[in-house]
């Protein structure tokens, strides 16, 4: 009996001292961390795959670069990617995933307006930044503290079509054509407060829906109206058939739209009727080969056999502004959080980027047009 009891201490002391072995080890584990994660909710799927894809080869050589250079901190970054497939429900999961489970300082990302300011309110309550670099709505910049982009707001360009728009000679009979969308919204909007006085020139104020196909009905609207200029904020898509049934329709106008319309699948689609299109981008400078953007477009080019572009080059800015800021704070929360937001004219790919508040930086906007069945800068 006593020999038993014995062997039983025996035992419970062996296990209480492991047990304490394994505790002191996960406690030091937390205390020194052997990675700086970062995290990346992406549109990998969905409406805005061309865009998260894009935007995850840049975060992917911004990593390689840092680890390069030592870490952050001393540590190597590790990247922890979730696919929101384009979807808030999905976005906002991922980012408590995130935090719960894998332990991230910051989140590059989501990618689509509606999806940020989902993820907003979880991001401000748990004090772990996110920070978009392709979002464009002005909701953005009173999302709170803990809401970054780096991307220019929709202010900016809209802001710059209107001027243009507004120099032309008059008679004009300007109509609106916007993608219910909260970053198309933002466009809009922001395009009408440019107009300022010369508003009343809006002859119509017409929204669509993302992924509509026919646009026949809106076009009869604009002839009836007898509209003269026409701006179309939203993706290349609806903006190409929008061109392409007005040419069927036999309607001429003046056309306008945003960033969305930067890309190739709009001259597929339109065709010769996108010719003479008007629209703003952010500025890449990949005429100098001694450029940030140059530079990324040559590592892009020899990894991933594609070109640089706003959402490539905006979070691969995204991350290096983090590994920046995180070295200096020395801690994430609210002073990582407050070191991001003090960077001025930050020399990235992406432009030089100022941060006036999370949610709003300063950027150069480039005016592009289709000329000859290809997109060249306005002159």
């Amino acid at each position: 009996m006593t020999t038993r009891v014995k062997v039983i201490s025996l035992f419970g002391i062996t296990a209480a001292i492991v047990a304490a072995v394994i505790l002191s080890v996960m406690l030091w584990q937390e205390k020194e961390p052997d990675t700086f994660r970062i995290g990346a909710i992406l549109s990998l799927t969905g409406r805005g795959a061309k865009y998260g894809k894009a935007a995850h080869n840049g975060i992917e050589l911004a990593v390689a670069e840092i680890n390069s250079n030592g870490g952050i901190q001393g540590l190597p970054v590790a990247l922890v990617v979730e696919d929101s497939a384009s979807e808030s429900r999905n976005a906002i999961s991922a980012y408590k995933k995130m935090l719960d489970v894998d332990g991230v300082r910051a989140v590059v990302g989501p990618m689509l307006s509606d999806e940020v300011l989902a993820v907003a309110p979880a991001a401000n309550r748990r004090k772990v930044l996110i920070i978009a670099p392709a979002a464009g709505t002005d909701k953005i910049s009173e999302a709170g503290p803990y809401v970054f982009r780096n991307r220019e707001s929709a202010m900016l360009q809209s802001a710059e079509i209107a001027q243009l728009l507004l120099r032309e000679p008059l008679p004009q009979r300007i109509a609106i054509l916007y993608s219910t969308t909260a970053n198309a919204v933002s466009y809009k909007d922001a395009f009408v407060h440019a107009l300022g006085d010369e508003r009343e020139r809006v002859v119509l104020d017409e929204s669509f829906a993302e992924g509509q196909q026919d646009f026949r009905t809106v076009i009869a609207k604009l002839k009836s109206v007898s509209a003269s200029h026409v701006f179309v904020p939203g993706l290349a898509p609806e903006i190409a058939r929008i061109l392409l049934q007005a040419e069927e329709a036999g309607f001429r106008a003046r056309w306008y739209a945003t960033a969305g319309a930067f890309d190739q699948e709009l001259l597929k689609i339109a065709g010769p009727a996108a010719e003479g299109l008007i629209f703003g981008v952010p500025s890449l400078n990949t005429s100098d080969p001694t450029s940030a953007a140059s530079r990324l477009n040559k590592r892009l080019l020899e990894t991933y056999k594609t070109e640089v572009d706003m959402c490539s080059a905006n979070a691969y800015d995204a991350v290096l502004m983090l590994a920046m800021a995180a070295d200096k704070a020395k801690a994430s929360g609210r002073s990582l959080r407050d070191e991001l937001e003090s960077i001025k004219d930050f020399p990235g790919a992406g432009g030089t980027t100022t941060f006036i508040n999370p949610g709003t930086v300063i950027k150069p906007i480039t005016l592009m047009t289709v000329r000859d069945s290809e997109f060249a800068t306005l002159n």
